[in-house]
């Protein structure tokens, strides 16, 4: 084997395991780890981080608490641009205290763009 090929064999081996690591996954030439079963278990420990997040901010949570609906619900939620990592790593009480900061500043900012009457 010339150095070349033994070159790109490693590099393609490291391209796997990256990708393999990307997900979490060990490849079984490294560690015996069960590909399939690493692979469930980072599913499940995503399907989990999920219910924790939906559990805490949810349009119906988020309608409830603000009172608004259809359209005005969508646009809010996605001014409040929460990350996934905030949603899933704070309590509910600072997220429902930040939805009222957020509520307040989307309401002054909705004050100040004129209504179609208006124009």
């Amino acid at each position: 084997m010339t150095s070349n090929t033994a070159a790109l064999e490693a590099d393609y081996e490291r391209a796997i395991k990256d990708k393999l690591d990307g997900f979490g996954i060990s490849s079984p030439l490294g560690g015996g780890i069960d590909c399939e079963k690493a692979f469930k278990k980072k599913i499940n420990n995503l399907k989990k981080r999920e219910q924790v997040i939906n559990a805490k901010f949810n349009r119906v949570l988020v309608g409830d608490i603000t009172q608004l609906e259809g359209d005005e619900l969508t646009d809010f939620i996605a001014q409040c641009n929460f990350s996934e990592e905030y949603l899933f790593e704070t309590d509910l009480h600072t997220i429902v205290e930040a939805l009222y900061v957020k509520l307040y500043d989307y309401k002054n900012m909705m004050d100040t763009i004129p209504s179609d009457n208006e124009l």
